[in-house]
């Protein structure tokens, strides 16, 4: 499954390099997640982390484990897209 999770981020680029850093590093730790890549929009407002997951109970723990180790991100979640391939879905054996 492919996961959209879309979030406005109000912080500097800075804290922003970090934060994509410290999402990654969590992600490695939980197994049946990854990331896959980050999508930075020309107008700076709202970003995407792409991730790769077996359900979207990965994703919620990596968010959980990012807010237990560093405390509240300056990640505003916008809307998370849940996009899954014909197999998925059972469409094709």
């Amino acid at each position: 499954m492919i996961i959209l999770y879309h979030f406005r981020w109000l912080g500097n680029l800075n804290e922003l390099e970090t934060y994509i850093k410290n999402i990654r590093d969590i992600a490695e730790r939980i197994y049946g997640a990854k990331v896959e890549d980050v999508l930075i929009p020309p107008d700076g407002w709202n970003f995407v982390i792409i991730y790769k997951a077996t359900d979207l109970d990965k994703i919620i723990e990596i968010h959980r484990t990012y807010q237990a180790e560093y405390g509240p991100s300056k990640a505003l979640l916008f809307k998370i897209e849940l996009m899954y391939t014909p197999r998925e879905l059972g469409m094709v054996k």
